[in-house]
């Protein structure tokens, strides 16, 4: 049923996803006596003093930089909601200060849901753009134990409640992540 809405069944799979909806449920349990408000972010990425460069999209970035392969499993149409780390500061932000603001969950995401072949396709044509190679693709037929196939959210209510939307599109968040890899680009963009 994807989009999903701040009102689908919540059904975890795997310990860490797990440890989310245990918090959020033990949060929701004290929203009698404290505003509580929960945000489900989606997919993040984006460069900072933490990038994770061994998470998707980093790992593609990573691949087409340095030359070395990455391995996407599975068709490679699993579809993503990626959220880049400045709209994710930003829809927190607006979540915690929004006067007026509901208690409850809100998504927060860019609303848009690209696959992973997709990934693939921007990230080549923006490292050409760069004078660089295209990611180097190894793939495998199998999926690992529970890979999610579809993450896709609904982020109407955060537009709607608290004015927010996702800003920093996938090709510049892209383009960001390859000038920082190459040591170009200091991981601040100029809006």
């Amino acid at each position: 049923g994807a989009p999903w809405t701040e009102e689908a069944h919540v059904a975890p799979a795997g310990p860490y996803a797990a440890s989310k909806a245990a918090a959020e449920a033990a949060a929701a349990a004290l929203s009698d006596a404290l505003e509580v408000r929960v945000a489900r972010l989606s997919r993040l990425y984006g460069a900072s003093p933490f990038t994770r460069w061994d998470e998707v999209p980093c790992r593609i970035v990573r691949a087409s930089v340095d030359g070395t392969p990455m391995e996407i499993r599975g068709s490679g149409e699993q579809r993503l909601d990626f959220l880049h780390v400045e709209d994710a500061a930003r829809g927190v932000a607006a979540l915690a200060t929004r006067a007026g603001a509901s208690n409850g969950a809100y998504n927060i995401g860019s609303g848009r849901s690209t696959s992973l072949n997709e990934l693939v396709e921007l990230t080549a044509t923006l490292a050409a753009q760069r004078g660089l190679a295209a990611p180097r693709i190894v793939r495998r037929p199998d999926l690992p134990s529970g890979a999610v196939e579809r993450l896709e959210l609904d982020v109407a209510k955060a537009a709607r409640v608290l004015g927010w939307r996702a800003r920093v599109s996938l090709s510049e968040g892209l383009g960001e992540l390859l000038d920082v890899r190459r040591g170009s680009g200091d991981g601040k963009r100029v809006d």
